[in-house]
């Protein structure tokens, strides 16, 4: 483990600061957007991001086959450096948003590069360790990018560039990696009536909580914005949100692998759904109190991707685990766009408080739909029920979480 550690450390330092870059970015043009554009504009830019991580996700492996790794990890590292520049240049809803969609595509197809290096470093003792490690590294990048937010003025040309250098610098580390190449292999996909069949609740609860967590991580700043925080406070806000998913994340998925699965989710997204209201019951004037509900309301929502890729995962036969991988990516990615310009348009409509009830009545849906499946319908059995352990990632703003499969 040792040794493997300190050949792909400059992975790891690179993905940090590749992190760093997504979280400080994210509440920036968040941030920005809601002082230059309406609502609706906002929405829009912001969901950009989301549709370009699909196309992202769903064409990154067809980038590397072409052009190889470490090709394919320089010129999209380029792109996103020069992506954010042009943000500060032109000021226009539509440019920017065409910008976020180059981010978006730009950001999966490093998400896929740094994935199968991982993936090709590891061995099946190793690899539930080393991709923890992986998350944890994102986790905290995204955490302290937030409050980079206070090194300079949002309306000023400073953050941008900041962005564009650590962007640009973690190309270094990672191009001169000494890590072998692996290879990529074609694989089939699953189509989504198929899947659906199989795992109805598993793949609705995919489309439903990137709905909600690219709410969260698309949104949260444009809240905190409108609803008159400080920059300081704004990224406290947002980096509480991460801080609750990552305390809450490990402890929720071993739950999940002592009790019915289905259980746990409607658990879960019910005490999501309770802290989301009572995030709206909550006043900017007690802000520590604020900050606590947004805590708990984050471990508690952005752990669920994690606990629906493994309940998809107990349905399916080791080897269709790969094929299905791409059909999940490509419904939670159509759920992530969208999530966005929906709380854009609900918070115009209904006022800044929709941010949270949109969050409160998804996790609601979750939860039911979850409590009628366990009533009706038989789980798998005790004994095929596998180990949870974090495995490969593709994200909401940045990340999500997939499961290792052991059912035959």
């Amino acid at each position: 483990m040792y040794n493997i550690l300190r050949t792909i450390w400059p992975l790891f330092f690179g993905l940090f600061l590749i992190a760093l870059s997504v979280g400080l970015q994210g509440s920036l043009i968040g941030i920005r957007a809601t002082a230059e554009f309406d609502l609706t504009a906002t929405g829009l830019v912001m969901t950009g991001y989301f549709i370009g991580f699909l196309i992202g996700s769903t064409q990154g492996a067809n980038f590397i086959k072409k052009v190889g790794h470490v090709r394919t990890f320089g010129a999209l590292t380029a792109l996103a450096s020069i992506s954010i520049i042009i943000h500060a240049v032109f000021v226009v809803p539509w440019i920017w948003f065409v910008m976020r969609v180059i981010t978006g595509i730009a950001m999966s197809g490093i998400y896929v590069v740094a994935e199968s290096w991982l993936n090709h470093a590891a061995t099946d003792k190793n690899r539930g360790q080393i991709l923890s490690i992986y998350m944890m590294v994102i986790f905290v990048g995204l955490f302290c990018g937030q409050f980079l937010l206070n090194l300079a003025d949002p309306n000023t040309f400073e953050l941008f560039g900041l962005i564009s250098i650590l962007v640009s610098f973690a190309a270094i580390p990672i191009l001169i990696t000494v890590t072998p190449m692996p290879s990529i292999e074609h694989t089939e996909s699953i189509s989504i009536k198929k899947l659906f069949q199989w795992t109805s609740f598993g793949l609705s609860g995919v489309f439903l909580i990137n709905v909600c967590d690219a709410m969260i991580f698309g949104m949260a700043a444009v809240y905190a914005t409108d609803i008159g925080l400080s920059i300081k406070e704004i990224s406290y806000f947002v980096a509480s949100f991460i801080f609750g998913g990552l305390v809450l994340q490990w402890p929720i998925g071993h739950l999940s692998d002592k009790f019915d699965r289905r259980l746990v989710i409607s658990v879960v997204a019910a005490a999501g759904t309770i802290f989301a209201y009572l995030c709206t019951l909550q006043s900017t004037d007690n802000f520590l109190q604020l900050l606590v509900f947004t805590s708990l309301l984050g471990g508690f929502v952005l752990p669920l991707y994690a606990l629906f890729m493994a309940l998809i995962n107990d349905f399916m036969r080791a080897d269709k685990i790969v094929a299905a991988s791409s059909t999940i990516v490509l419904v939670g990615g159509i759920g992530a766009a969208i999530g966005p310009i929906v709380t854009a348009l609900m918070m115009k409509y209904f006022g800044s408080d929709a941010f949270f009830w949109g969050v409160a009545v998804i996790c609601a849906i979750i939860s039911v739909y979850g409590m009628i499946r366990l009533v009706f319908f038989k789980y798998v059995r005790e004994q095929h029920r596998h180990e949870f352990s974090i495995h490969a990632c593709n994200a909401v703003e940045t990340i999500v979480l997939v499961e290792d499969e052991k059912i035959s």
